[in-house]
C-alpha cells in the first residue's frame, strides 16, 4: 500500500500547503482581511495544527493498534532516549525528557501520518562537545556565570534551536 491509496482508503486528502506570503499573493488585496476573519483564522489553524483537521475524521476501530504500536515505540525510546544522553554528556534521565515531549507535540502539529520523532546520535553527540567545549567536565561556571550545570548549557542550545525552527515554520 502506497501514501495515496493509505489516504484514500483512511479518507484523507492531501493538500499542499501555501506559505503566508504566497496566500497574500492569492487573494488579492483582501488577503489580510480574510486572514483576520474568523473563517481565515480557522483555516490557519486547521493548516497549522494538522490535528484539528484529522481528529474529527479518526476512525476508533483503529485506535487499538495506535495504542499498540505507541507503547511499542515508547519501549523502544526509552533506552535509547537514555543512551543518547548519556552521548550528549547529560545523566540519563534527561534522555527521557526527549523521548516522551517531541513525539507529544508533533503529534499535534506534526503533518508526516507515518513520520517517527526522536533523538539522533550524530545531533546528541554535537551538543554533547558544545556543552563540554563551553563547560567542561567538572567546570561549574563560564565567562563570569556561576553555578552552571550541563543541563543549563544544553537547554539554552535546544530553546535558542527551537525558536529558530519555529520562526522558519511560520514562513
Amino acid at each position: 500500500m502506497n501514501q495515496a491509496e493509505f489516504d484514500h482508503e483512511n479518507g484523507l486528502r492531501c493538500e499542499e500547503e501555501v506559505p503566508l506570503w504566497q496566500q497574500g499573493l492569492e487573494l488579492g488585496k483582501d488577503w489580510a482581511k480574510s486572514l483576520c476573519s474568523t473563517r481565515g483564522l480557522i483555516k490557519t489553524a486547521k493548516r497549522r495544527i494538522p490535528i484539528t483537521s484529522w481528529a474529527r475524521k479518526y476512525r476508533v476501530k483503529n485506535l487499538m493498534a495506535d495504542i499498540i504500536a505507541g507503547v511499542t515505540v515508547g519501549i523502544y525510546n526509552v533506552p535509547q532516549g537514555m543512551a543518547y544522553s548519556v552521548l550528549a554528556s547529560l545523566p540519563p534521565v534527561y534522555g527521557l525528557y526527549a523521548s516522551f515531549f517531541p513525539p507529544l507535540i508533533y503529534a499535534i502539529l506534526g503533518t508526516g501520518f507515518h513520520t517517527s520523532i526522536g533523538v539522533f546520535s550524530i545531533t546528541c553527540m554535537m551538543i554533547g562537545h558544545a556543552r563540554t567545549s563551553l563547560l567542561p567536565d567538572g567546570h561549574t561556571s563560564y565567562e563570569g556565570i556561576d553555578n552552571l550545570k550541563p543541563v543549563d548549557i544544553v537547554a539554552a542550545l535546544s530553546f535558542t534551536t527551537g525558536v529558530l525552527q519555529v520562526g522558519i515554520w511560520g514562513f
